[in-house]
């Protein structure tokens, strides 16, 4: 039987990739590196925008530190 598996991610910190500084959540929101009402990740050295989980997966987890919380359903 297969179970759906949930995840939450409680991001703490993102470090700005043209400076290399590591930004609290609430900074790296009023410098445009996490859109709050997206949940996309802006990589300032790519011009990449990706949702925060779709960078987590592409290898972005050095860039975004965070909280993962399981939930099983």
């Amino acid at each position: 039987m297969l179970e759906e598996v949930s995840l939450t991610y409680l991001v703490q910190g993102v470090r700005c990739q043209r400076t290399g500084e590591v930004l609290p959540f609430h900074e790296a929101v009023d410098k445009s590196i996490i859109d709050r009402d997206t949940g996309a990740y802006y990589n300032s050295k790519t011009g990449e925008h990706l949702f925060i989980v779709e960078a987590i997966e592409k290898g972005e987890e050095h860039n975004i530190a965070c909280i993962v919380r399981f939930a099983v359903h």
